[in-house]
């Protein structure tokens, strides 16, 4: 990430601080950008980057700490803004097929499809054993 800094304003992005960050998984509203009528709006760039934990169980904890770690440097180098970097953990389908215990009958997931009309990503799908809920 940092060869992509020197391709942005001459502004530097800010800071961050990893104790600023929103406690609640998803409280990004007052950390993107808005329009004049206080509607959402997508980030100027975005990646959907896919980690891959080796293995048949729960990530180790080593391993768990390793990713906490390299979060935690990304939070302190930008702040949590749509100036400076945004990020989201999710898991695949792929994960819960991991398990014995089957996902309870209310838990659906959703097929995966493309955030931006612009996007042709490789879909994770094979956990998606259910059908879609209408």
């Amino acid at each position: 990430m940092s060869a992509c800094l020197e391709l942005g304003d001459s502004e530097p992005a800010p800071t961050g601080n990893p104790n600023a960050k929103p406690h609640a998984k998803h409280a990004w509203r007052e950390s993107i950008r808005h329009d004049e009528h206080g509607n959402s709006q997508l980030p100027k760039h975005q990646t959907l980057l896919y980690i891959n934990f080796d293995g048949d169980s729960h990530p180790s904890t080593d391993t768990r700490s390793t990713l906490e770690r390299a979060l935690t440097v990304l939070d302190r180098a930008y702040e949590w803004s749509y100036e400076g970097l945004l990020h989201l953990i999710a898991y695949s389908p792929l994960y819960f097929e991991r398990f014995d215990q089957p996902l309870p009958e209310n838990v659906v997931l959703p097929q995966p499809r493309a955030l931006s009309p612009f996007e042709s990503p490789t879909f994770d799908t094979t956990g998606c054993s259910r059908p879609p809920r209408e």
